[in-house]
């Protein structure tokens, strides 16, 4: 279409619609035919769309170079197609520009060269380059000369940098300033005990004065700081820490020591020392008077004493339970350290609460060394017959006459004292090569004397605290019995004798001629084993021949002085069965032993 002049054509067309009007073949009145718009510049385009009495609807750019820059690329509908008077015609325009040379420019002028361009400034980056002055261009995207549609972005690198500035010297305040006029900002900042320049000024930086950096960077900053440690002695807890903190200091380990020198809660030391120099913020380690003293909790029950112990600042250590005949179940009555100790918070303190009055058939266990049991059980109070009945068969004279005794309750032991106890209290063995005697540590102990007897008694109460002994004869008889008035504690009929019993029908006879292992036969009504057979058993009265002038409250009958004999009772492996009897009584000497004689506690 070289040559062609689009103007000269639509004028033509233009008379041609006139003539037909004025002979009478007149266009539709409400149609209109599109007009061929391509490779017209923008505005004749719009003329001819109005020209066709149609409307310029959406008009698009497009980089495109197959038509000059500003003239239409497309129209939509296409040319030829017949519309209502008035219908919209968009068109795409051929739009495009080339990025300028920004680099070496100042920021704001090339700002100013991409708008002069019909193009829009992209992104910004800062970054340090010495190779253009601070402030200029450095890069840009796309590069110069690229053809862009009108508006596109242009991303810029801006070369941007500045110098740390010399901070020494200043004060910590100065020094951010100078840090935020430089644009650049504030980094760590770490205090530390210095004195080359006053608390509170620099003592260093990083990076260095004069060093080349982007805007923004950070600068860390070590700043001098110092106090002294203040006075804290005497001072209560609470007023030290407040005046460690005053002190720009904080407060460190807190020890808790016994001590009087300073009401408890009062400060004993501090470490640094009062009056050291300290960098702020330095830990000052405290020690503390702190002592409480033991609460009365005798009388409290279990639960309320420690309640109290904890209210004290104390710990409990132990709770034993033990019997106790004045003292109701569960309440405490014996305490270590006693009531009004005074102690370090957190002492432990050990209870001691009441298990109330025992009841027949209860048990206690004493631990011997080694962790050894001693049992004993609780032979309640009572009142029995003591003697012989007048009518007993195989009777003696020396158990009469039978008289009447009261005895409170007491605990004696559940077996005779057997090798293994003996040897882990006493350590020694006196049965060793002798005749008659099984190496066995559950048998009856042998060879045991009255005096060997009370030399155990003595060491054990020693170790224990309490107060072991022998049997009266009285407590002896009464324990056995077992609430019983027959020959036997089971009865008048000997022939039970191998079920109760060692005796020499069951050992001599049978080829075992010695003390048995405790516990194998039956019990009485107590819950006491062997109390009939087996070994005699030691009591601690001396002999008489009878009963006369007995005492009648189950004690001891001892004389002064004391004789060469003492009591035994219930007879042995190798005696017969008369000697089992319940009232039998036998005389020896103190100092004798032999394979057959050994004792039983009571306590």
């Amino acid at each position: 279409m070289h040559g062609f002049d689009k103007k000269a054509f639509w004028g033509i067309c233009l008379a041609v619609f006139t003539t037909f009007t004025l002979i009478g073949c007149p266009p539709s009145s409400t149609n209109a035919i599109v007009p061929d718009l391509s490779g017209l510049s923008e505005a004749d385009a719009i003329a001819a769309i109005e020209a066709a009495t149609l409307s310029t609807g959406t008009i698009t750019y497009r980089l495109d170079d197959t038509v000059p820059s500003g003239n239409i690329l497309n129209q939509q509908p296409q040319a030829g197609t017949t519309l209502a008077l008035g219908s919209p015609i968009a068109l795409t325009v051929a739009r495009y520009t080339t990025a300028p040379e920004l680099v070496g420019l100042s920021e704001e002028d090339a700002i100013i060269a991409i708008e002069a361009a019909t193009l829009s400034t992209g992104t910004i980056t800062y970054r340090l380059d010495d190779a253009v002055p601070s402030g200029n261009i450095l890069n840009q995207q796309p590069q110069a000369g690229t053809t862009l549609p009108l508006g596109s972005p242009i991303a810029l690198t801006v070369a941007r940098y500045t110098t740390a500035p010399d901070l020494a010297g200043l004060s910590e305040e100065d020094a951010i300033i100078a840090i935020e006029a430089a644009t650049l900002s504030t980094g760590t900042i770490t205090y530390r005990l210095d004195d080359a320049v006053p608390s509170g000024n620099i003592l260093n930086q990083q990076p260095q004065a004069g060093t080349t950096l982007p805007l923004g960077s950070p600068i860390a900053l070590t700043v001098a700081r110092y106090t002294t440690a203040p006075d804290l002695a005497g001072l209560s807890e609470e007023d030290a820490i407040a005046a460690i903190e005053a002190a720009t200091l904080s407060t460190g380990t807190i020890t808790y020591r016994l001590d009087d020198a300073v009401p408890s809660g009062n400060i004993l030391n501090q470490q640094p020392q009062a009056g050291t120099t300290l960098a702020l913020g330095s830990p000052i380690a405290l020690t503390v008077a702190r002592y409480a003293t033991t609460p009365e909790l005798v009388g409290l029950s279990e639960e309320d004493a420690i309640i109290a112990i904890e209210a004290a600042g104390l710990a409990v250590a132990t709770v034993t339970e033990e019997y106790n005949f004045d003292v109701n179940a569960g309440i405490v009555f014996q305490i270590s350290p006693n009531a009004g100790t005074t102690v370090e918070f957190g002492t432990t303190v050990e209870l001691i609460v009441s298990k109330g009055k025992p009841i027949p058939g209860d048990t206690e266990t004493t631990l011997l060394p080694g962790d050894v049991p001693l049992e004993m059980v609780w032979i309640p109070k009572g009142t029995f017959m003591m003697g012989r009945n007048p009518d007993e068969q195989d009777s003696r004279p020396n158990e009469d006459p039978q008289h009447e005794v009261a005895l409170p309750g007491f605990w004696m032991a559940k077996y005779e004292l057997t090798k293994g106890q003996w040897e882990a209290l006493m350590g020694t063995a006196p049965w060793l090569q002798e005749d008659g005697v099984i190496d066995e540590p559950d048998s009856a102990a042998v060879y045991i004397s009255w005096e060997d007897a009370q030399s155990f008694i003595t060491k054990l109460n020693t170790l224990t605290d309490e107060a072991f002994r022998l049997p009266s004869e009285a407590e002896w008889e009464y324990a056995c019995r077992a609430n019983t008035a027959t020959s036997y504690y089971w009865g008048n009929d000997p022939s039970y004798l191998s079920d109760y019993a060692w005796w020499q029908n069951n050992t001599a006879y049978a080829n075992e001629s010695y003390a048995h292992e405790v516990g194998q036969k039956l019990p009485n009504a107590f819950g006491l084993y062997d109390m009939s057979g087996n070994v005699w058993e030691w009591c601690e009265d001396d002999t008489h021949s009878d009963y006369t002038d007995a005492p009648a409250d189950g004690s001891a009958w001892v004389d002064s002085p004391r004789g060469l004999k003492r009591v035994g009772r219930g007879g042995c492996w190798s005696f017969n069965g008369i000697h089992c009897r319940s009232a039998y009584r036998t005389f020896i000497t103190a100092s004798g032993v032999c394979n057959y004689l050994g004792f039983r506690l009571v306590r």
